[in-house]
């Protein structure tokens, strides 16, 4: 492990993900959908895994801005 190399995360840092931000997205079965393929993506793709924890935040009642955030 002396030899490991850093990766970037594919989250832009400056984006702050909140409850309630903006209108609900009608879509819910999608986001949720889409999440958890995510999620099982972070299984081969450990650079992944802190976006995607971050939206599964939201699972319960995402709005567009976090949508868009995955996608």
């Amino acid at each position: 492990m002396l030899d490991f190399k850093p990766v970037d995360t594919p989250m832009n840092p400056n984006v702050k993900l909140l409850p309630n931000q903006g209108q609900p997205y009608p879509y819910l079965g999608k986001y949720k959908k889409l999440v958890g393929e995510l999620n099982y993506l972070t299984m081969t793709r450990p650079d992944i895994v802190f976006p995607i924890t971050v939206v599964n935040q939201f699972l319960n009642l995402p709005s567009g801005s976090h949508w868009i955030a995955i996608v």
